[in-house]
């Protein structure tokens, strides 16, 4: 799934898994369920315990995660506001979202920090909270390797952020250390 954030389409892309070729890619029929406004960006996978299969995506101009079920067939089904994840009350424009440790980490290009929230089953969000132990710049996009956070920052410090995760409670354990070397990130 490759998302477009000029037309807030999310396109589905067949990979060859023998070449590693990526096919021709078409806009599921129930992109209808995705409001236009949310100018979709950074997008992720989500499995649940059962086994179900879930895509959520960052709106940025809109402020909500959306989550879509991801059927047998690959189709999205559902597509809906991840449960209280509208975060455009605070002035944040999510761009990224990964997963780790029972959370969900949302890059909040606008308001320059990380959110950190509870996830469902259902891949729905909840209790969500800035945490303090990210003062980078703009974090565009970000993904989780272990129990580290990498923060992609192309626009205001044109670096990538590495952060240590507490595996116990899944919060930033410490301030966050730029990695050397990265010029304009914007993705990671």
């Amino acid at each position: 799934y490759i998302t477009d954030y000029g037309n807030g389409d999310i396109y589905q892309c067949p990979i060859n898994i023998s070449t590693g070729q990526m096919g021709t890619c078409i806009k599921p029929a129930n992109n209808a369920d995705i409001p236009t406004a949310a100018k979709s960006d950074g997008v992720a996978f989500y499995t649940n315990q059962s086994e179900s299969n879930y895509v959520l995506f960052a709106g940025y101009s809109d402020g909500n995660i959306y989550t879509c079920q991801i059927e047998s067939n690959n189709s999205m089904q559902g597509c809906s506001a991840a449960g209280n994840s509208n975060f455009n009350d605070l002035g944040v424009g999510p761009t990224g979202i990964t997963f780790g440790f029972g959370k969900a980490y949302i890059a909040d290009w606008s308001g320059g920090g990380v959110y950190i929230c509870d996830i469902s089953q259902t891949a729905n969000l909840s209790n969500c909270a800035l945490s303090p132990n990210f003062t980078g710049g703009k974090p565009e996009q970000l993904t989780m390797q272990g129990n580290v956070l990498f923060v992609a920052d192309g626009y205001s410090n044109q670096t990538v952020w590495k952060c240590e995760i507490n595996p116990v409670d899944g919060s930033i354990a410490s301030s966050c250390t730029a990695t050397p070397d990265a010029t304009y990130p914007t993705g990671t």
